[in-house]
């Protein structure tokens, strides 16, 4: 299933269900978005209400992750779901799916980037949701786990304009 463009994120909270642990993270499975009002819909807090540890043992005290819809700063962002991964999530048409990619601020600004290679997958009819890795490297995908983030410029729009797309 070939995922169509994503709205912004502008709802009030919802509560989602990864089908499985997020990668890395032991016992993260219930999470909330959070819009941040101030982002106008570019920007949520993913939060984790569960106990969560670290694959190395640490436990983490508060997870949670910088979220954007990928499809707000690169328009010609899609991912190809395979019939499996859609049908887990009970995925019908393109349009059930919300797509949210976890945002990695840095230091400076510049240096801040945002995973489009492994989108989180929500089904934003039931909250369901899980990480979606495809089976192929980042290159034959054309999107990187570190994409660097287009950066506004005076005016408001992302360097190159509102059609900036990091994707080749």
């Amino acid at each position: 299933m070939q995922t169509t463009r994503s709205r912004p994120i502008t709802a009030e909270e919802m509560e989602i269900t990864m089908r499985r642990e997020m990668l890395g993270w032991l016992g993260a499975v219930h999470f909330t978005i959070e819009p941040i009002p101030e982002a106008n819909g570019l920007f949520a807090v993913l939060r984790c209400s569960d106990t969560v540890r670290l694959r190395s043992g640490p436990l983490v005290p508060e997870l949670k992750f910088l979220v954007t819809s990928p499809c707000v700063l690169w328009p010609r962002y899609q991912v190809a779901l395979d019939e499996e991964f859609a049908e887990s999530l009970d995925l019908v048409a393109p349009d059930d799916a919300a797509l949210l990619a976890i945002v990695t601020p840095r230091d400076p600004l510049e240096r801040t980037t945002v995973n489009l290679f492994s989108p989180i997958i929500v089904n934003r009819h039931t909250g369901a949701a899980d990480q979606f890795v495809p089976a192929t490297a980042e290159s034959d995908v054309g999107w990187q786990v570190r994409t660097p983030m287009p950066l506004p410029v005076a005016g408001g729009e992302p360097e190159g304009g509102p059609d900036a797309d990091a994707h080749p």
